[in-house]
């Protein structure tokens, strides 16, 4: 399950950032760099505990748009 959830952070990143998600393989990396995406973001989505803060920053950001 925290699989998806990264997977599906990962793509709400990407389009937030106007960027097509194409291969999930070093995509968490990739929306870590980009200029809108939650704080630490690569190191926070590995930890289980970290995902719904995530959740919650990302859509903060969205909510910006």
């Amino acid at each position: 399950a925290a699989f998806r959830v990264v997977a599906c952070l990962n793509q709400a990143i990407f389009a937030l950032n106007g960027e097509w998600l194409i291969n999930e393989k070093g995509a968490v990396k990739r929306a870590a760099a980009m200029a809108l995406a939650p704080k630490d973001f690569a190191t926070r989505a590995t930890k289980r505990s970290e995902l719904a803060a995530l959740v919650d920053e990302t859509a903060s950001l969205a909510s910006g748009v």
